[in-house]
């Protein structure tokens, strides 16, 4: 967990200098306080309360059943902090949370659409070689 803290930063800020900003020193000494709260949010408060809330499944049902559900931390991500800085999401990000979506819920009803296991019977096993 703390080489996933400390190892990205470097190489986003340098993606951050050549895709959004020149100046990116300027934009963070210039952030507003409801920038500050948003970040603390994001990156502290909600993952606390996704790890308890993952840890809670993780104990309660199996992990095969859960970590599909682990492709919903983007969207929320993008959510949350669009929602907390006034910003519009873009076309090609409502896309990719339908698709994501539509990912999860085939996933999640394709037992339960296909009606109950059914044996595949004997397993295809290799002739062996003398």
């Amino acid at each position: 967990m703390i080489w996933v803290c400390l190892v990205p930063p470097i190489p986003l800020f340098v993606l951050s200098y050549f895709l959004e900003s020149q100046e990116p020193l300027t934009l963070i000494i210039s952030a507003n306080q409801k920038t500050w709260l948003s970040l603390a949010f994001v990156s502290y408060i909600s993952t606390l309360i996704a790890f308890a809330i993952w840890g809670r499944l993780l104990r309660s049902h199996p992990a095969v059943a859960v970590t599909p559900f682990a492709l919903l931390i983007p969207v929320v991500g993008i959510i949350t902090s669009s929602i907390s800085l006034d910003e519009k999401l873009q076309t090609i990000e409502i896309i990719g949370f339908a698709l994501i979506m539509a990912g999860l819920i085939c996933n999640s009803l394709y037992g339960r659409l296909l009606g109950p296991e059914k044996p595949l019977g004997k397993p295809f096993r290799l002739p062996k070689i003398e």
